[in-house]
C-alpha cells in the first residue's frame, strides 16, 4: 500500500512522526529525531521549540560542537499519549480538529446516525459530518445501515481498526490513516 509522504513542513504527518520519535527516545537531540524519522532538521527544531514553550520537553544540557553549532540534549517531561500536541509557535495549544472530535464520538457511540454525532460534537456542520462519515464508509471503517438518507445509521466495522488518531481526508480526496501510516482509500485499482 502507498505511504503518505510527510515532506518537510510542520503538518499533521510530520508532527505525528516527530512526536512518536520523541516518545520512543525520551532523551534526545534534534539531530537524533531528524535521523530517526527522516524529517528536515529545521522542521524538527520548530516543533521541539513549540513543545519546549508548551512545557512538554526540557533542555537538560547544551554543548558547542563544530564551530559554535549548539547541540542540546532534551528530555520529554510531559507525555500525553499517542496524539501529538498541536501547538502554536508560542507553545499554546490549538483546538482539537473537528475530524478528531467526530472520530472520538464515532468510537464512543459505535452505532449512530449523523444527527447523534451532531448532538455530540460542538462546532461542526451536517455537511462536515456527512462528508467524513461517507469517506470512512468508503474506506470500510464504517458500514451504512438503512436505505434512505433520512434514517441512515452507521456502525463501526471493526474496533481493532479504530486507532487513537482520526483518519485524515487529504486534499486529493484520499483517506490517510496515521495509525498505520498508509493511504486506506482509494487503494490501488479502486476508483473514487
Amino acid at each position: 500500500m502507498p505511504k503518505y509522504t510527510v515532506g518537510n513542513k510542520l503538518n499533521d504527518g510530520s508532527r505525528d512522526k516527530i512526536w512518536t520519535t520523541i516518545r520512543s527516545l525520551k532523551e534526545f537531540t534534534c539531530k537524533d529525531v531528524m535521523f530517526k524519522c527522516g524529517i528536515e532538521r529545521k522542521t524538527v527544531e520548530d516543533y521541539v521549540k513549540r513543545l519546549e514553550r508548551g512545557g512538554f520537553v526540557q533542555t537538560v544540557s547544551e554543548k558547542v560542537v563544530n564551530n559554535n553549532l549548539s547541540q542540546r540534549k532534551i528530555i520529554l517531561i510531559k507525555d500525553r499519549g499517542v496524539e501529538p500536541p498541536r501547538l502554536r509557535k508560542d507553545g499554546t495549544e490549538m483546538p482539537t480538529p473537528t475530524t478528531q472530535k467526530i472520530w472520538q464520538a464515532i468510537k464512543a457511540l459505535r452505532d449512530f446516525s449523523i444527527d447523534e454525532i451532531l448532538m455530540t460534537v460542538d462546532g461542526t456542520t451536517r455537511e462536515t459530518v456527512s462528508s467524513y462519515v461517507k469517506l470512512l464508509t468508503r474506506a470500510e471503517y464504517l458500514k451504512r445501515k438503512g436505505l434512505s438518507n433520512s434514517n441512515a445509521r452507521y456502525c463501526v466495522v471493526s474496533m481493532r481498526k479504530m486507532g487513537a488518531k482520526a483518519p485524515k481526508v487529504l486534499k486529493i480526496k484520499q483517506v490517510y490513516d496515521p495509525n498505520i501510516d498508509q493511504i486506506v482509500w482509494p487503494l490501488e485499482g479502486q476508483s473514487q
